[in-house]
This record gives C-alpha cells, structure tokens and sequence, in this order.
C-alpha cells in the first residue's frame, strides 16, 4: 500500500511480477474480465507522518 506497488502472481508457476509502480500508494487492484487491473490510488503518502494522511 505505501509503495505504490501492483504485483503480479501466477499461482501456477509461482513467479511474481511488477505489473505497477508509482510514487503514492495504491489501494485496491481488481482484475476485469478483459484482463485490464483497475484500481484506486491515494494521495501523496510517502514521508513522514504518511500513514496519519491515510485515514
């Protein structure tokens, strides 16, 4: 969440990939049924005090 990170897990070969990376961090990702990844993105939470600006 605070990385700003979407991984990528295929259970069947059990390999992992960077699929997204930003600054500010990411909240839910959902897969739609045409492969696209949605998902919702904070506000700036890097630096001090960034989780408090979370909630």
């Amino acid at each position: 969440m605070f990385t700003g990170s979407i991984w990528r897990t295929d259970i069947a070969s059990g390999t992992t990939q960077l699929a997204y990376q930003h600054a500010f961090g990411v909240n839910t990702a959902v897969r739609d049924s045409t492969g696209a990844i949605w998902f919702s993105q904070s506000t700036e939470n890097n630096g001090p005090n960034s989780e408090e600006r979370l909630f």
